[in-house]
C-alpha cells in the first residue's frame, strides 16, 4: 500500500479490526477507510459509482479509450489516478455465519458491490491485491526472494 500511496493511487482500505495493522495517517488522511460493514458498503457503492463514471467518460469520446493508461496518455490535463482496494480479512467481511437476516442482506450487498467493482476495475484503473496472513518463515523468505506484487 505504501508504494501505491507514494505513486498517487486513490486507496480504499477496509479493515474491520479497526486498522491496528496500518499506520494511523493512512486511515485519517491518505486512504478512504471503513471499519464496519455499513461503511464498507457505502465505500464500495461510491467506488462502483466512480468506476461507472469513468466508463462513461471513456466511452463519451469520439475515439473511445480502452483503459485508464490510454485515457491518461490522451488527456494528461484530466488524468485520473489508479485505484487500489485493500480488504484486510475479507473472510470476516463476507462471512454470514450467525448473522440475522438484516446483516446477511448487508453482506449480500457488500459481495455484490465487490463483484461489480472487480468486473469494472481492470479497464478503469482499479486493482485488488490479495493480502495474506504471515506464513512460515520459509514462505516469507520465498516471498521476498520472488516478490510478485508491486504497484505500477
Amino acid at each position: 500500500m505504501a508504494q501505491a500511496l507514494n505513486k498517487g493511487y486513490k486507496v480504499f482500505l477496509i479493515d474491520l479490526k479497526g486498522s491496528v495493522d496500518f499506520p494511523r495517517e493512512w486511515q485519517e488522511a491518505m486512504c478512504d477507510y471503513a471499519d464496519n460493514r455499513e461503511s464498507a458498503l457505502s465505500m464500495l457503492s461510491y467506488l462502483v459509482q466512480m468506476l461507472k463514471s469513468r466508463k462513461s467518460t471513456f466511452q463519451d469520446r469520439e475515439n473511445p479509450c480502452a483503459s485508464l493508461d490510454e485515457y491518461n496518455r490522451r488527456f494528461p490535463d484530466k488524468a485520473m489516478p489508479r485505484i487500489m482496494v485493500v480488504c484486510d480479512e475479507i473472510a470476516e467481511l463476507t462471512d454470514t455465519t450467525g448473522l440475522d437476516k438484516p446483516n446477511k442482506e448487508l453482506v449480500t450487498a457488500i459481495i455484490g458491490q465487490l463483484s461489480t467493482s472487480a468486473r469494472l476495475g481492470r479497464a478503469f484503473g482499479a486493482g485488488y491485491p490479495a493480502p495474506r496472513r504471515q506464513c512460515s518463515p520459509r514462505a516469507n523468505q520465498e516471498q521476498y526472494r520472488h516478490p510478485d506484487l508491486r504497484a505500477v
